[in-house]
């Protein structure tokens, strides 16, 4: 009795193998990337094109705002926020595609500002969204 099963599994693994070119017919997604550029009062979000977006704002211990993003090009996103007083500021924007997500972080320093306060982490960036 071991013997036919023996047999019956050795034909039906001999049945499966593998088509090396098995990879080649799969779709690979390119990973969701990007970039936060901050210039004066404008902040840009490039991203792939047809992601949503949304970006968020807050000062180092305060609550974080959406701000109004406009898609200035393709994957090309802008929003713009005053920074007029000195301090610690992060921008986090909120990226989505229909398979992946992503929610990139920066740390933005204007002004002067103790070094201290500038390495140390913020409290709650996890928080904001």
């Amino acid at each position: 009795m071991k013997k036919t099963w023996v047999l019956a599994g050795s034909l039906l693994l001999a049945g499966c193998s593998l088509d090396p070119d098995a990879a080649q017919k799969y779709v690979t997604e390119e990973k969701l990337k990007a970039v936060i550029e901050v210039s004066g009062d404008r902040i840009q979000v490039e991203t792939f094109p047809d992601a949503d977006v949304a970006v968020f704002f807050w000062q180092d211990g305060e609550q974080s705002k959406p701000l109004a993003v406009i898609e200035e090009a393709e994957g090309v996103f802008t929003a713009d926020q005053l920074m007029s007083e000195d301090g610690i500021y992060f921008v986090k924007a909120d990226i989505q595609t229909d398979g992946q997500h992503i929610m990139p972080t920066k740390k933005v320093v204007i002004g002067d500002v103790v070094e201290a306060e500038v390495d140390k982490p913020a409290a709650n960036v996890e928080s904001h969204h």
